[in-house]
């Protein structure tokens, strides 16, 4: 789902306006980015837990010369889906079955 879709979504099963749906959704990423910028981890219920994970640092290569390189530790975002969204996704239909994919794409199988 596209971001538009979700807004014609959101506005569709409440009484907001799409417009206000877009200001609720801005302000919600701001709000995340904010508690995560000060350290904290963000649980939305019915969603998951944003978690702030500290990387290691570690030895990485470089490319062109095949030199190793320092990597330094970083803080990284986690995202950990809720046991809801969990089943809720594993109940749909895989998207990515061959017959699925023949539909989408137009192709047939090839006979063996």
């Amino acid at each position: 789902m596209e971001y538009q879709e979700l807004i014609e979504d959101m506005a569709l099963k409440s009484k907001y306006t799409k417009r206000e749906i877009r200001k609720i959704l801005r302000l919600l990423g701001t709000t995340i980015r904010d508690a995560m910028g000060r350290g904290r981890d963000v649980q939305i219920y019915g969603l998951g837990r944003f978690k702030n994970v500290r990387g290691g640092a570690r030895s990485g290569r470089n490319a062109f010369t095949g030199e190793l390189v320092p990597i330094p530790a970083k803080n990284r975002v986690r995202f950990r889906p809720c046991k809801a969204l969990v089943l809720a996704t594993e109940k749909s239909k895989n998207r990515f079955e061959h017959d699925d994919l023949e539909q989408r794409f137009k192709t047939k199988k090839k006979e063996e």
